[in-house]
């Protein structure tokens, strides 16, 4: 689940599983409920690269001028090589749980959650990784 892919359009796998290969527009992405009425984005951490609050996951990654990242969301788990960076809830009042930009432009989306839903953060290294894979249940 943490393979490098192709820079493009996000795709589907089994179930729920979603995937895109992207370049980050300032390095970092948000995982929130786009729906939320009070969206509150983490302070930002020096040395950290992954910071929450009840409402929002903040992901350090590799910017989009050294290359592209790619995503894994959905349900299943992430494979042995993975480090898990995180394991949080987070406040998803409309049931929904997406990936977004710095610009708030939805990349990837699970919709039919809990109003509180347990995520868990994998990335293939701690400082500006390449590949992340979100696991929400």
């Amino acid at each position: 689940m943490l393979s490098q892919g192709t820079p493009g359009q996000p795709t589907r796998g089994a179930s729920d599983a979603q995937q895109a290969t992207i370049a980050v527009p300032d390095g970092i992405i948000f995982l929130l409920d786009p729906g939320h009425p009070n969206i509150t984005v983490p302070a930002f951490e020096p040395g950290c690269a992954v910071a929450t609050s009840p409402s929002c996951v903040s992901i350090a990654t590799v910017p989009e001028v050294d290359g592209y990242l790619t995503l894994y969301l959905g349900s299943k788990g992430a494979t042995k090589e993975a480090l898990l960076v995180l394991a949080a809830l987070i406040d998803t009042p409309t049931s929904t749980l997406a990936i977004v930009s710095s610009q708030f432009q939805i990349i990837l989306v699970l919709h039919d959650l809990a109003i509180r839903t347990s995520v868990e953060v994998y990335a293939n290294r701690l400082a500006s990784p390449d590949c992340v894979c979100i696991i929400a249940s």
